[in-house]
């Protein structure tokens, strides 16, 4: 599962400020704007984005009017970096020479007064004397205020971004622990006709900001503690939970997520990568640009597999996840615009979906729930299957 493309844009972009005056909250399908008006306030954000990033062009960025588009409680996400108000202010303030190109943006309307903005954006100028160039996802969050779209939160990240990573736990973590034997037992069941036992994977509980993600390169399952993300971050678990009948707290559906279910995900990509090396050499290069460039395939395979595995070792816990499932992804919006293929539109344009806090969002659990919805099949049954994938 892309959690470090996915459910790391919804921790960041959806700040979730305790719902108070002034402040951005998530907003149910019920709660939005009538078709005409929503039109009218994407543009009004559009408006507002662009014009934060213009004033920051030129010569010299106008540090006046660039404070006074953003909300007190205002953080910057860069690259994985958390800096407040005042740092990013600092900033702009040695910036020289900027040019900006922005493009694409796109406004997703929360509430009436409420939204945030994605866009495509590359940047170079002289920050401190240095020369810089990037090209970046934007995501903004604003809400409007005294007669204005203030900003609240904007994140930053490469088109090739990385997941930002935290110093590794002791071997000795409880959590750490937990997560090796869990994977024990799930390798010592993977069997797979006509292969050797596949080289386990590396376990790490350092996964920081990326959550849960895994490294084809070295064959590793990275993992986060709930408490080493950023408060930003563990709001998006706490409204989740609030969905939910069962959930009593943010790390608790954390934990429930990626702890167990998402985990077994993540150990599903190692599965699929060891069945795919071990084809072929030709039949291989077909099916891992296949996999590759079907990122829905993809997903939902892996999605089986943990699916499948819970479904046979502890059928109550999947099914009590799959019921919190369904009820957050209520609470978002479906992104596939009418008539379209939505697993062409997830691989087609998943780039921007990577960027956007709800949609993709809404794309992960679904795939989880399509899984889940689909007849039920043995575990190995999925697992006889996998040398037979052709992700397409």
């Amino acid at each position: 599962m892309k959690i470090k493309r996915s459910l790391l844009h919804v921790a960041t972009a959806l700040v979730l400020f305790a719902p108070a005056a002034g402040s951005v909250a998530f907003a149910a399908p019920s709660d939005l704007a009538p078709a005409p008006q929503q039109a009218d306030l994407q543009q009004q954000l559009i408006a507002a984005d662009r014009a934060l990033f213009d004033v920051t062009t030129g010569p010299r960025p106008d540090v006046e009017k660039y404070q006074h588009m953003l909300a007190p409680d205002y953080v910057d996400i860069e690259f994985g970096t958390i800096h407040s108000r005042q740092e990013d202010v600092d900033q702009v303030r040695v910036m020289r020479d900027f040019s900006i190109d922005y493009k694409n943006p796109k406004a997703v309307v929360l509430s009436p007064t409420s939204g945030y903005v994605l866009a495509d954006v590359r940047y170079s100028g002289v920050v401190n004397g240095a020369g810089i160039q990037n090209h970046v996802l934007s995501t903004t969050v604003y809400s409007f205020e005294r007669g204005r779209w203030l900003a609240h939160l904007q994140m930053m990240e490469p088109v090739t971004a990385t997941p930002k990573s935290t110093a590794a736990v002791p071997d000795s973590d409880p959590t750490l622990v937990a997560l090796r034997a869990l994977a024990s037992q799930v390798e010592a069941q993977v069997h797979v006709p006509g292969y050797p036992a596949f080289a386990p994977p590396k376990v790490m509980l350092d996964a920081g900001m990326g959550v849960s993600y895994f490294s084809y390169g070295d064959q590793t399952v990275h993992e986060a503690q709930f408490a080493d993300l950023p408060a930003p971050m563990q709001s998006i678990w706490n409204q989740w939970a609030a969905y939910t009948t069962d959930q009593p707290t943010g790390k608790a559906l954390f934990d429930d997520m990626f702890h167990r279910f998402f985990f077994v995900h993540e150990l599903g990509h190692w599965m699929a990568s060891q069945a795919i090396a071990g084809l072929p050499n030709g039949e291989m290069s077909v099916i891992a640009k296949n996999e590759a460039g079907h990122m829905w395939e993809r997903e939902v395979a892996a999605n089986r597999i943990a699916v499948d595995w819970y479904r046979e070792h502890d059928p109550q816990y999947l099914a009590k996840l799959v019921r919190d499932f369904r009820s957050i992804q209520a609470h978002l919006p479906n992104p596939v615009p009418a008539g379209i293929d939505k697993k062409t539109y997830f691989t087609d344009n998943y780039q921007k979906l990577g960027a956007d806090p709800l949609a993709y969002g809404w794309y992960q659990l679904q795939m989880v729930l399509i899984a889940y919805d689909e007849p039920a099949r043995s575990f190995q049954q999925v697992l006889d299957a996998l040398p037979k994938n052709r992700y397409e």
